[in-house]
């Protein structure tokens, strides 16, 4: 799938959103800066971004939708982070709260082609699906 590359901030927020619609309809702005701890006004410029990549829908009354490009996005990311996490977790015998810092930090720099790769060189160990 060739995806918009974004920057890291804003693959955390898209990253935020589809977890929310995993558990509501009704995604506010508020919800999402609880969720990263950060700013009404920071959430409010990411989100208008987000709509002009075409991640996400806004409604006059402020509820937030992800469209399906969002959510094709966000399971790159999550993927991405989930991958990475195991690998230092299961392979490098990182403790949890380490490796879910460090992985957030990787998901957002490592190229596609180590990214690959690594994923790869994981199922082959059978650590990850």
């Amino acid at each position: 799938m060739a995806s918009k590359r974004v920057n890291s901030s804003l693959e955390d927020y898209i990253e935020a959103i589809y977890t929310l619609s995993l558990k509501t309809d009704n995604i506010k702005s508020v919800d999402v800066a609880r969720l990263l701890d950060v700013s009404k006004a920071s959430v409010s410029n990411a989100m208008d971004r987000l709509v002009n990549i075409g991640y996400i829908t806004k409604s006059p009354y402020g509820s937030i939708n992800i469209t399906q490009l969002g959510i094709e996005k966000a399971k790159e990311i999550y993927k991405r982070h989930t991958l990475l996490k195991s690998f230092l977790i299961n392979v490098l015998g990182v403790n949890d709260e380490t490796a879910e810092v460090d992985a957030c930090k990787m998901e957002h720099q490592i190229s596609d082609e180590t990214f690959k790769k690594l994923e790869r060189y994981i199922q082959k160990l059978n650590l990850f699906n």
